[in-house]
């Protein structure tokens, strides 16, 4: 087996990011992380963000890291499967979603903001209403009394 040209570590690959860091075995420039979805690029970035703990491991001078936000669905909890490639050369491929649960909060959140709103209308309808009536009440002519 062919040694990888590529030392690197995948700390999250979520529907949210893709976050890690990655070295060419050889060459201390950055590389370039991109993923592809059925085909299509779904997200890019030049892994060179500075990271302490790989300059305390001795790896190099420490900008190797990338954090991804992939371009794909987040509100289904399905899988979406991601291929990982360093430059050009195919790394990983994983089936990424968000949690069940962070879907569901999600369209908690959505439905919450819609309540919300929804009753904050309402009850300015009613403030109005109710001060067009008042003002209705007190107008002059208004308790049956002409001014006779």
């Amino acid at each position: 087996m062919a040694r990888q040209k590529f030392l690197y570590n995948l700390d999250e690959t979520s529907a949210n990011s893709i976050r890690g860091w990655v070295k060419h075995r050889r060459f201390s420039r950055p590389a370039r992380v991109t993923l592809y979805h059925e085909g299509k690029l779904v997200g890019s970035a030049t892994a060179a963000q500075y990271r302490q703990d790989l300059v305390d491991a001795g790896i190099g001078h420490g900008h190797y890291g990338f954090d991804i936000t992939p371009n794909v669905n987040r509100a289904s909890i399905d899988p979406v499967k991601v291929e990982i490639f360093f430059n050009k050369s195919l790394i990983d491929t994983r089936d990424i979603a968000p949690s069940q649960d962070e879907t569901l909060k999600g369209f908690a959140r959505v439905i919450e903001q819609r309540v919300d709103a929804m009753m904050a209308l309402t009850r300015e309808r009613m403030q109005r209403e109710l001060q067009e009536k008042l003002n209705a009440l007190t107008a002059p002519g208004s308790n049956g009394d002409d001014g006779q």
